[in-house]
């Protein structure tokens, strides 16, 4: 078995012995959906969909609850490995951080605000705007975002940037495999990432 896998394994080990208090916080946040719900959340065309999960909070929640939904069609589709859903669940618990541990979410966010991390964001938010994907073919209208980056940032982008860096690389996941975690993030912001990774009991 390869090290990535057998790195891999030993991650999903790490995550069910967990008694991380920030994890418990996190898991108590939000509802799994199950691989039925979310395959009707996906709907009839699951791997046209871009998303391969979505947190649904508020008016966006088909129940009102703050749900997690699983594309596992896309995730099947691409071949990812046996642990993937929780992993991938724990990625998109990261999107409701800001509200389960607020003071922790503001200290990553400032810790980021530097000028190299910034230009990456800036360059990022083109690319998601832009029409054209990055084969140079056009993109679906929904599959263009339409948020200022003042929301998109905060409320998307910065939370994958996290997950990035929590599970870049890693085979059991297909969105991740290629994940940069060489991007500037600058070493405030590395102690900080490292100190969530301890605190979810991922070290």
């Amino acid at each position: 078995m390869e090290e990535d896998e057998l790195m891999a394994k030993a991650l999903i080990t790490k995550m069910q012995n967990s008694d991380s208090p920030l994890l418990e916080k996190l898991r108590s946040g939000a509802v799994i959906s199950s691989p039925e719900a979310s395959a009707i959340f996906f709907g009839d065309k699951p791997l046209e969909d871009k998303r391969w999960a979505e947190t649904a909070i508020g008016e966006d929640s088909p129940t009102g609850e703050t749900t997690i939904f699983i594309n596992d069609a896309k995730f099947k589709d691409a071949g990812a490995g046996e642990n993937y859903r929780p992993k991938i669940v724990l990625g998109e618990q990261l999107h409701i951080l800001k509200n389960v541990a607020p003071e922790r979410y503001q200290k990553l966010l400032k810790a980021a605000n530097n000028q190299k991390m910034n230009e990456w964001a800036a360059e990022s938010f083109q690319h998601v705007t832009s029409p054209i994907n990055e084969e140079g073919k056009p993109k679906r209208i929904e599959d263009i975002e339409q948020r200022p980056f003042e929301e998109w940032y905060p409320k998307s982008r910065f939370d994958q940037v996290m997950g990035g860096y929590l599970f870049g690389g890693d085979p059991d996941i297909p969105s991740m495999k290629t994940w940069n975690r060489d991007l500037p993030y600058g070493d405030e912001f590395i102690t900080e990432l490292e100190i969530l990774r301890k605190d979810l009991g991922l070290d």
